[in-house]
């Protein structure tokens, strides 16, 4: 029975009809001029015969057979229930009163927008690649590096820590053993794990501060005592990834669902800039 299919209901209601109705239901002082290709109007706000035709074909689709006319009649039924409920709908001002009408309003809008910046994406191949090469460091997989740390516990007022760190840093330096150095040192109480480490992972051990001057030293290079929770901590480099980004033709993919969505946030920006350009906004009190 289609008349009880559920998707017959909820695929004429949609915030893109409100968004519809308010430019052609505004209770006009005299009759508007009738498009052509309606199938019905009401209080002079057209029913379009494409928005009828996808009504009966989502609801054909819904119950899997075509509809006969009887059911096509309830189809245009619902449309005309919907544009009455609309138009009320905007006679009691709900788009300004009721915040999930604005919020429906909005998001369609939004929607239409984004899906109108499609028409004009550039997805050739040459606009792809000088997107991709011009936010390389974007798709750059994250930096990691492992390090051998060694913790010095501070004292307040002493400096037995620093004397110690110093001399873990000259023995590093010299190339002696990790074991070697680990017996001048104190037990971290959150050492980093023996393994690669993107810099947030590192930063959850050492802190930012540490990890930003770690990250400028190279393979091998040891740091001078970098102040850490509860002391210092020395740190020799063991080994750091490659930075490069993989290659274009690995990453088509990502690039242009990269591309498309900044594209829309670019064409979404402009518009509110547009609108608020040609807006009259008056602030009674500041925020």
């Amino acid at each position: 029975m289609e008349h009880n299919s559920p998707r017959g209901y909820a695929v004429l209601s949609t915030a893109g009809a409100i968004i519809a109705a308010v430019g052609l239901y505004v209770a006009p002082a005299a009759p508007p001029a009738r498009p052509a290709g309606a199938v019905a109007f009401v209080n002079g706000a057209p029913i379009l015969r494409g928005e009828y035709d996808r009504a009966v074909a989502a609801v054909a689709e819904d119950v899997g057979h075509p509809l006969p006319e009887a059911s096509r009649r309830r189809v245009l039924g619902r449309l005309i229930e919907e544009q009455l409920l609309i138009q009320r709908a905007l006679d009691l001002g709900l788009p300004v009163k009721d915040r999930r009408v604005r919020s429906a309003l909005s998001g369609a809008m939004i929607q239409t927008i984004i899906d109108s910046a499609k028409t004009t994406f550039n997805s050739s191949e040459d606009a792809l690649r000088s997107f991709y090469e011009t936010h390389s460091a974007y798709f750059a997989p994250p930096r990691r590096i492992q390090v051998e740390a060694f913790f010095f516990r501070a004292v307040p007022g002493g400096s037995a820590a620093l004397t110690r760190a110093e001399e873990a840093r000259s023995l590093l330096a010299d190339g002696a053993a990790a074991a070697e150095v680990a017996a001048l040192a104190d037990a971290s109480p959150a050492p980093p794990p023996a393994t690669s480490l993107s810099p947030a992972q590192l930063a959850a051990y050492l802190g930012a501060p540490a990890t930003a001057e770690i990250l400028r030293l190279a393979a091998g290079e040891v740091s001078p005592p970098l102040l850490v929770a509860g002391g210092l901590e020395v740190v020799r480099v063991v080994s750091r990834e490659t930075d490069s980004p993989p290659a274009f033709s690995e990453m088509v993919a990502v690039v242009s669902a990269e591309a498309r969505k900044r594209h829309a946030d670019d064409a979404l920006r402009a518009y509110l800039d547009d609108l608020r350009a040609e807006a009259r906004v008056e602030l009674v009190d500041e925020p």
